[in-house]
């Protein structure tokens, strides 16, 4: 979250250097970690004026996933990470 607000205010600061409008530098964002996900509204909205795409990256999520929670016995990991299991649902 404070990154995104960081960068927010360096691409204002680098649009008023510039002398172009603001809005003018466009970014997209990748989600790969679980926090990432929980923070996606806030992050989003403090590049609200740069934001043109958002994507995902399917390994890097499950891997965040398995790092987070490999220790607790309650969740199963499958084999098959492809999009019809049910943590992969949630995701997209």
């Amino acid at each position: 979250m404070e990154e995104a607000e960081f960068f927010a205010d360096m691409f204002s600061e680098a649009e008023t250097y510039l002398g172009i409008k603001h809005g003018s530098i466009k970014v997209s964002i990748v989600f790969e970690t679980l926090q990432s996900i929980i923070d996606i509204e806030e992050i989003i909205f403090a590049l609200r004026k740069s934001v043109v795409s958002v994507n995902t990256g399917k390994w890097n999520y499950s891997f965040d996933i398995i790092k987070n929670f490999w220790t607790d016995k309650t969740i199963w990991f499958p084999i098959d990470v492809s999009m019809h299991t049910s943590y992969m649902k949630v995701y997209s």
